[in-house]
């Protein structure tokens, strides 16, 4: 089984008093052969990180959280 962690998405976020932020979403995609020649990549897990802040967890469609401060952030 062939994995790679591959970037999917770029999200811009602001916090409280409007600082930006980029949010990157990274998956986990499996390969998964569909044909003898073929193959797709299929997300497995889901990662957010603020671009140099470390990880945020994703608390809904619209906000986010920074683990290493707590800071809330909004999606723009």
């Amino acid at each position: 089984m062939t994995t790679r962690v591959q970037e999917i998405n770029r999200i811009q976020a602001v916090n409280r008093y409007g600082k930006e932020y980029t949010i990157i979403e990274s998956a986990t995609q499996m390969a998964v052969s569909i044909m003898r020649d073929t193959t797709i990549w299929v997300n497995k897990e889901i990662y957010f990180r603020a671009e140099n802040h470390g990880p945020v967890s994703k608390i809904n469609e619209l906000e986010f959280v920074v683990f290493l401060t707590g800071e809330k952030l909004k999606r723009i």
